[in-house]
């Protein structure tokens, strides 16, 4: 399969909230709906130190995307100073659908900073590899990944990290491993949700 990856522009955006809703139907984010999740990816953007990129098919159909923050507590903070409150209307309708689950989630997606840990500085935070359903073991999430590690080396970053599910997640796990992340942690939501902290350090 021939693979495009290059960095998006606002024109992709609703072709990667697509890719998101297949990816990862159910999850936090995309109960939160199409709306915000356009808002987010838009940001990542638009707001200095977001990086957004795409995957694309031959014939030009988004097939995958990443999402990754430099300095992710600055970058999620200007965001919500920007587009907290788009954010948060855009969400209505599946806060009106889902009141209590949507809410608490809603509240803890504005509110993010970036889980970066103290003692990896200079590190970027991996947020979100997604693949269209219909192209998973096609070598997307590879070429992001691939595209991805090489622009952090050249930009001076000390290393990646990402948080993933610890449980029902042996495939996503593997593939992390297999691109050099190791397992540093395990953090624990309220949910009851279980997140491997992962980290992929540069040689300088």
């Amino acid at each position: 399969m021939s693979i495009l990856v290059r960095d998006a522009v606002l024109a992709d955006v609703p072709g990667i909230v697509r890719v998101h809703q297949e990816a990862f139907s159910g999850f936090l984010l995309t109960d939160l709906g199409p709306c915000f999740l356009a808002n987010l990816y838009a940001g990542f953007i638009a707001i200095p130190g977001g990086t957004l990129l795409i995957a694309e098919s031959a014939i030009g159909n988004a097939v995958g995307f990443l999402a990754a923050a430099r300095a992710p507590s600055v970058f999620f903070g200007i965001m919500r100073r920007r587009q907290g409150l788009s954010m948060a209307v855009s969400a209505v309708p599946g806060l009106l659908r889902h009141p209590l689950r949507v809410g608490e989630r809603l509240l803890s997606a504005l509110f993010y900073r970036g889980d970066q840990p103290v003692d990896l500085p200079g590190y970027w935070l991996l947020s979100s590899l997604g693949v269209a359903s219909g192209e998973v073991r096609k070598g997307v999430a590879g070429a992001l990944m691939a595209y991805f590690l090489d622009n952090c080396h050249r930009a001076g970053a000390n290393g990646v990290y990402l948080l993933t599910d610890q449980q029902n997640n042996d495939s996503v796990l593997k593939f992390y491993a297999n691109h050099r992340f190791e397992a540093r942690a395990v953090k624990s939501r309220r949910s009851g949700r279980r997140l491997v902290l992962m980290v992929r350090r540069f040689s300088q």
